[in-house]
């Protein structure tokens, strides 16, 4: 490459299949990849040595290099296959986490576990089941106390993918108590009688995909911030298997 010059090359990638780009260097370069559609930036960064980039998505990208000194130049190879086939679409997540209670509300709800099972209808739309078994502490009721509470109730998120396997989420989801608890609370914990009722949650949080067979499953670290009305809300932590 020599000094101040700018090479671009054109990549393709087909249908169904993912395209592979090497890139070997002796000095330090800046790269960066574009989908040449929407003049998106992919990737954009500084590399020195042997790096390789795999597309997303099908389409048409634009590959560009330079020094990093414009005034220096520098050799380098660069090369593109496409005989990977891409990792398959995943329709369905099954997944357990441990759920818990944070600031003050931890002392209420002191843990428990979530279950979950959803579809994914299309790219990045989410909808799903979930069965929440939580722990709550008995010494918050006159009479009649209830150490544990079930819920169960629909939900539906939107999915962005991040930086590389990372991926964040947003959603409404209801929880229906089917337990029969009381509603007897002492004095001083009557605020968070609308807090254990159930009801819409909306809830945010990150997913990160830690496992991946190209023709099989994928496995997800997750962690989701669950919002409660009068209180700090919960946190969920656990792991998600894609099929």
């Amino acid at each position: 490459s020599p000094a101040g010059d700018n090479d671009i090359w054109l990549v393709r990638v087909a249908e169904k299949q993912e395209g592979r780009v090497t890139l070997t260097c002796n000095e330090p370069l800046l790269v960066s990849v574009r989908d040449a559609d929407s003049d998106r930036i992919v990737v954009s960064d500084r590399v020195a040595g042997q790096v390789e980039w795999y597309s997303g998505e099908t389409g048409d990208y634009y590959v560009e290099v330079s020094a990093e000194d414009p005034g220096a130049t520098c050799d380098y190879e660069i090369g593109f296959t496409r005989f990977r086939a891409r990792e398959r679409e995943r329709s369905f997540r099954a997944g357990i986490f441990a759920s818990g209670g944070l600031g003050d509300f931890k002392d209420i709800m002191t843990g428990g576990f979530r279950f979950g099972f959803s579809w994914f209808p299309m790219d990045m739309v989410e909808v799903g089941m979930d069965l929440l078994i939580s722990t709550v502490n008995p010494d918050i009721y006159l009479a009649n106390p209830c150490s544990t509470m079930i819920y169960i109730g629909p939900y539906a998120s939107l999915h962005q993918p991040l930086l590389g396997n990372l991926g964040g989420f947003a959603g409404l989801s209801f929880l229906g108590r089917v337990t029969g608890c009381s509603d007897q609370f002492i004095l001083v914990y009557e605020d968070y009688r609308e807090s254990l009722a159930g009801g819409l949650r909306p809830f945010a949080g990150f997913d990160y995909k830690v496992l991946s067979s190209r023709r099989g499953m994928a496995f997800y670290l997750t962690i989701k911030y669950l919002y409660v009305v009068n209180a700090e809300g919960v946190i969920d932590f656990g792991v998600q298997a894609a099929f």
